[in-house]
């Protein structure tokens, strides 16, 4: 069966297609992927033995000739709304998986701006045209129906094995390895450094915690323009040496930051699924997320769970995991036999499978 695929080429978004095309490719399922955002640098793991082009990159446009072959595609995936309308016109089966609603208000560039006010122009048309729509969580259909009377199954994302292994290890050995101090507490957060994860509530929060508590240290892993206010932020509070901030690191590199952290959190305003929880919760860690969107969704009675945007709850919640051990630990084993339970990349890919067999019958 031969598939193209439409999605981005970063985030989440990548994980879920990397995951899907890898994996439905070593069962004889022949993909082309048409990449619109993101650049080979950001795909991590990178893509093996599938073709891809990147339509947002000059670089990539003799590629685009290689949609003269659109006609040979069984079915058509896309992972976002915009070019539904547009493919629709080749009669194909379309599924589109729903990642979240456009929010262009929340982008801090413009270009990111115009190209999610694309998207939600089209979500009406994209979402009504396609012959299957799928959402990431219960939160997103939910979403989808009261906005737009569609009805979409829900698939959940799965989860890489390596955040599943060794998750009663000492986080004093992880801490040692990445050269922290073993006695300092570890807050950690992982995502883009975008006004719709509000990175800025956690550093208010945060600015609270290293009032009570002297050897704490706040990890924050990602990128984007809100790096500037971060440290604006954090200098004006005055807890800048208390912070570490990295860029994009490799998967191993991720696992390991993990497994060291005692605590995650997640601040985000509207999350739709968020991936960083599940491997979070798999690697032992105690979650912490706000009430916006699916965080409560994915976490259930696993985490703790605070009012976006409330720093000072925020903060209550953080010092409550860093001040009960026994807290911390149910947390913990909860979430990871959560994680094992429920979410598979394998239980995901199955779920496609049975669609994109349906739909070629």
């Amino acid at each position: 069966m031969k598939i193209l695929m439409v999605s981005g080429g970063r985030g989440g978004v990548y994980r879920f297609t990397y995951e899907i095309v890898s994996r439905l490719s070593k069962r004889g399922y022949s993909f082309f992927v048409a990449f619109i955002t993101g650049n080979e640098d950001l795909m991590d793991p990178p893509l093996k033995n599938v073709p891809f082009t990147f339509i947002n990159n000059p670089k990539y446009w003799l590629d685009i000739l290689k949609f003269s072959k659109i006609k040979k595609f069984g079915i058509i995936h896309s992972n976002f709304a915009a070019p539904i309308p547009f493919i629709s016109v080749t009669k194909k089966p379309i599924i589109f998986t729903c990642h979240g609603l456009p929010q262009p208000w929340l982008e801090a560039e413009f270009k990111e701006k115009f190209l999610f006010a694309i998207e939600k122009l089209a979500f009406p048309i994209g979402v009504r045209k396609a012959t299957k729509v799928v959402s990431v969580s219960k939160y997103v259909q939910r979403m989808i129906a009261s906005t737009y009377d569609v009805h979409s199954q829900v698939i959940y994302h799965g989860i890489d094995p390596a955040f599943c292994q060794n998750v009663k290890a000492d986080k004093a050995q992880y801490k040692m390895l990445l050269g922290i101090n073993p006695k300092e507490k570890i807050v950690l957060y992982v995502g883009k450094f975008h006004p719709c994860k509000d990175p800025l509530t956690l550093i208010k929060s945060f600015n609270l915690i290293a009032k009570k508590q002297n050897k704490i240290r706040l990890i924050l892993v990602g990128e984007g323009k809100l790096r500037s206010k971060i440290l604006e932020l954090a200098q004006n509070l005055k807890v800048l040496d208390k912070i570490n901030i990295y860029g994009q690191l490799k998967s191993n590199e991720l696992v390991h930051l993990y497994r060291a952290a005692d605590i995650f959190v997640l601040p985000s305003i509207n999350e739709a699924f968020g991936i960083v929880t599940l491997e979070a919760m798999a690697s032992g860690t105690p979650c912490i997320v706000s009430n916006g969107g699916a965080c409560p969704e994915i976490v259930q009675d696993c985490g703790l769970i605070f009012e976006q945007g409330n720093y000072r709850e925020l903060a209550e919640k953080i010092l409550q995991v860093l001040e009960d051990g026994n807290l911390a630990k149910t947390l913990a084993l909860k979430g990871y036999e959560r994680v094992k339970n429920d979410f598979s990349w394998e239980k995901a890919v199955a779920q496609y499978e049975k669609i994109y067999s349906y739909l070629v019958k």
